[in-house]
């Protein structure tokens, strides 16, 4: 059987970021990575002002790891610049959180994900200027 950290526990158990941001379209960054019939999909949603993500939302479909994974994302890419977010890094949320190495391949979909909505967000800035 499969034990989780306490940190995954808590995680799972209290999700505080897990919903909808209601934010000006063109402060929004959504990303979607993974599929439901492969057992993990991740959406993100970003709100960001002036360069810095200011809120951090999710949806997550998966096991407790993939689900505390984007909630640690949630938490711990909030107050940041995008300069200093470029990319996660899976091997290291795995640490943090003491994800066994055969979920790794949540965590590229949770990477996906991230990448994926501030793709779009710079998209939308783009699309703004013309």
């Amino acid at each position: 059987m499969l034990s989780y950290s306490q940190q995954v526990t808590d995680f799972f158990d209290n999700p505080r970021n897990a919903g909808v941001l209601c934010a000006p379209a063109h402060k929004l960054g959504i990303g979607t990575a993974g599929k439901i019939r492969t057992g993990v999909q991740v959406k993100f949603q970003l709100r960001i002002d002036s360069g810095v993500i200011s809120e951090a939302r999710y949806h997550a479909y998966g096991c407790p790891h993939t689900i505390a994974a984007a909630e640690w994302v949630a938490q711990h890419v909030r107050g940041r610049y995008l300069t200093e977010m470029t990319r996660l890094d899976p091997h290291q949320i795995a640490l943090e959180l003491d994800i066994p190495a055969e979920k790794l391949g949540s965590l590229f979909v949770i990477e996906d994900a991230f990448k994926a909505s501030i793709m779009d967000w710079r998209k939308r800035q783009r699309e703004l200027r013309h």
